[in-house]
């Protein structure tokens, strides 16, 4: 079962960062971005860290941007990038069930999606289809 939006949604109140509940902070800012268009109207949804205590981070991938929310203990944090601002692409295979797919950013930030690292052994598969779909969004759009 991929994780989609849907479920991230109906489950927040089971994630934890640095062994506290996001529960309160999530919902409150969700209750805000639930009207903007990238909650509707995105074509892929990656949900990195949702299994563990890290820093969560959430990226919807609509048409001409991406949509970057990090949720901490203290706040949530939301950011649009236009693939106009993706410098470099690389996908990575390790393996038939390892994929990685990095994307480097014209301010020298880069960002990496791992099925390994970004989510449990359960869902590490789905994860794999997500970063292959993201790929081809970004591919057509530099």
């Amino acid at each position: 079962m991929a994780i989609d939006y849907q479920m991230f949604i109906g489950s927040y109140y089971r994630f934890n960062v640095q062994g506290k509940s996001i529960e309160t902070l999530v919902e409150d800012a969700f209750n805000v971005f639930r009207n903007y268009k990238f909650i509707t109207e995105h074509k892929e949804f990656y949900a990195k860290n949702l299994f563990n205590e890290e820093v969560k981070s959430l990226y919807f991938f609509t048409e001409n941007q991406f949509i970057e929310v990090g949720i901490d203990l203290e706040n949530v944090s939301l950011e649009a990038i236009d693939y106009k601002k993706v410098t470099n692409v690389k996908m990575k295979f390790f393996s038939h069930n390892h994929y990685a797919l990095g994307m480097k950013l014209d301010d020298g930030r880069e960002i990496i999606l791992d099925n390994q690292i970004d989510t449990n052994t359960h869902h590490s598969f789905s994860f794999i289809k997500k970063i292959n779909n993201i790929h081809t969004i970004l591919v057509g759009n530099i």
